[in-house]
């Protein structure tokens, strides 16, 4: 059997205009992501200018270019003092919210695909509601907690 190159050709154009569709929007941001990325490099005239001062205040303090050196970029950024800095952190919880918004999207339909053909006919909109937040939550009950504040079946 030969290797099916029209077939990859094909598949790779779709996915590279998947790409391009899922992406665009980051073409638009890629200023703001490179002053996320590294706000000591940015260049503070091309900045915004709410940004501005904040830039030139934090790019001469040598000891917080050592933090963000030593530091995770969202680290930094949460031990960047909030009275001196606040624009650029909240310049910095918009970046890292973008990222996160797409991810928790993305899984929650990836639940609801994985829920919906199981429990079809079964399944009430409040109780999907349930299943997606469990789906889609990092919180693990205290089942011992919760079954110590029930009380139990008393017989008459």
């Amino acid at each position: 059997m030969s290797f099916p190159k029209e077939r990859m050709i094909q598949l790779l154009g779709l996915l590279k205009d998947n790409f391009s569709e899922r992406f665009k929007d980051f073409h638009d941001l890629k200023d703001e992501i490179r002053l996320f990325e590294n706000p000591f490099a940015a260049d503070v005239s091309s900045a915004p200018t709410d940004l501005q001062l904040e830039l030139i205040d934090l790019q001469s303090q040598t000891s917080l270019l050592d933090k963000f050196r030593a530091m995770q970029t969202i680290a930094f950024y949460a031990v960047l003092p909030a009275e001196t800095f606040p624009n650029l952190r909240k310049q910095a919880l918009r970046m890292i919210t973008i990222f996160t918004s797409t991810y928790v999207c993305e899984q929650t339909f990836s639940v609801m695909k994985r829920a919906k053909p199981i429990l079809r006919n079964r399944l009430a909109d409040e109780h999907f509601d349930s299943v997606l937040r469990l789906g889609v939550s990092s919180m693990q009950p205290d089942i011992q907690k919760l079954v110590s504040e029930k009380q139990l079946q008393i017989s008459h």
